[in-house]
């Protein structure tokens, strides 16, 4: 391999990146209590603010000496009818959800299409930094370059006729949006504070909350645990790092198998395409996720940045064949639940 000026850059700034992210992990450790109470401990509101959209709410921090906490009023439950009635709606969808094989020469609504792409947005992801973008292929003409790429009779014939392919594209560099990721964790966390202090009781005056550095710490923790950084070898030696600091680091307490890159941004991704997909079930639309493609001739046909790996892409459409009824006649089986639900422990057999 030709050891290029770029390379050399890469290098640089990997060797300054891991000496300041073991200064980090050292610092920690000389805490009396650890790495853990940064990974395990921390479950105050400071820093449930970026790492879930459930926080505790104001009133349930200490009360003041002089004026009792206010009380929020919680949302009438659902009856139990409504509740059965919403079951019944996602289980029907789940259930009728299946590998179509064959669509209609009909094209889907853009009005649909943005439906479904707003539903994959709402998919959850680690530390929501939304590692994926979707490129939706409508254009006939691109349908027919992209078939060239698929692997199998089969699925080059599902492109050609599905009137739009869903390529859901991972993002290995994610941290390059992490400006943008903080901002909006930052405008978001403002907003829920602003909603909850017009909720409070004017007679209960709300405590300002302290400032927390939990939003500094995000891309030290996306870049420990996702790895998404700039240039394939950065990624690639700081997963070898990350590796050899962990296993050491695991002796003394508890910490996660560090995983490339790619794993990482894929668990983000596929979570996106199921939400997708159901979606597009309610709509009465056939999906068709495949992963047999060249990867290679796909970058090309679809101008494809190389941070972007493609996990799945999914055709989509009308089903030509006829739906499948409320009774699930012809669902395709599965494995029985004992081999595949365990209760506590693995292989201990849940009692249903």
């Amino acid at each position: 391999m030709c050891i290029t000026p770029a390379i050399i850059v890469q290098l640089l700034y990997l060797i300054s990146f891991c000496l300041c992210c073991i200064g980090s992990l050292g610092a920690f450790l000389a805490r009396p209590i650890g790495l853990t109470n940064v990974l395990t401990s921390r479950r105050s509101a400071r820093a449930a603010t970026f790492l879930s959209d459930v926080q505790s709410p104001a009133d349930a921090r200490s009360p003041s000496a002089h004026s009792p906490p206010a009380s929020p009023v919680p949302p009438n439950p659902p009856q139990q009818s409504e509740v059965q009635e919403r079951v019944d709606t996602v289980r029907d969808v789940i259930f009728s959800r299946r590998n179509c094989r064959t669509f209609l020469p009909k094209e889907v609504p853009l009005e649909v299409l943005t439906d479904l792409m707003t539903a994959a947005q709402r998919a959850p992801s680690g530390f929501n930094m939304q590692p994926w973008v979707c490129i939706l292929v409508r254009e006939a003409s691109v349908r027919e370059r992209l078939a060239a790429t698929m692997l199998g009779e089969k699925n080059r014939s599902k492109i050609k006729e599905a009137p739009v392919v869903a390529v859901f594209c991972a993002d290995l560099e994610s941290q390059r949006q992490m400006p943008r990721i903080v901002a909006l964790i930052k405008k978001d966390r403002e907003r829920r504070l602003a909603y909850r202090a017009t909720q409070a009781s004017s007679k209960s005056p709300q405590k300002p909350p302290a400032k927390s550095k939990s939003l500094q710490r995000i891309p030290f923790y996306v870049s420990l645990f996702a790895g998404a950084l700039r240039g394939w070898l950065i990624r690639y030696l700081w997963f070898l790092i990350r590796y050899v600091i962990f296993a050491v680091l695991r002796v003394f307490q508890p910490l996660p198998v560090p995983s490339m890159a790619e794993t990482w941004a894929y668990k983000n991704t596929m979570l996106a395409v199921q939400t997708y997909m159901l979606l597009a079930s309610a709509y009465g639309l056939g999906t068709a996720p495949m992963e047999g493609f060249d990867m290679v001739r796909l970058r090309r046909v679809l101008m494809l940045p190389d941070r972007f790996s493609v996990p799945l892409v999914v055709a989509t459409g009308y089903p030509a064949d006829a739906p499948i009824s409320r009774t699930y006649p012809l669902l395709s089986g599965r494995l029985p639940m004992d081999e595949q639900v365990f209760s506590d422990f693995y292989d201990r057999r849940l009692a249903i």
